[in-house]
């Protein structure tokens, strides 16, 4: 469940540092990386203070490897959709 929280939130870091989705650059990515990386390792340390809840390495863990992989899926995902469109316009001249 980590993984997939984690991961969705790099996703909307990610959209909300970017006015235009198709046009991140790679210190959009950075910055995002930064952001649900702190604020993951920072949700397992407060947990450690809360009577009922607990902190846990593996829950930093999968809360980095979401973020990481997501953030290389979108990133996969867009340079693939540039180079398409990029192509296509090649293609109409």
């Amino acid at each position: 469940m980590h993984f997939f929280t984690y991961g969705i939130h790099a996703f909307l870091c990610l959209a909300a540092l970017s006015d235009k989705i198709l046009l991140l650059k790679l210190f959009h990515y950075l910055l995002a990386l930064v952001f649900s990386v702190f604020y993951g390792i920072f949700n397992e340390i407060y947990q450690y203070f809360i009577p009922e809840r607990e902190f846990s390495p593996g829950d930093i863990l999968a809360n980095n490897l979401g973020v990481i992989t997501f953030l290389i899926l979108i990133y996969i995902f867009q340079n693939k959709k540039q180079k398409k469109t990029f192509k296509e316009t090649l293609d109409r001249k």
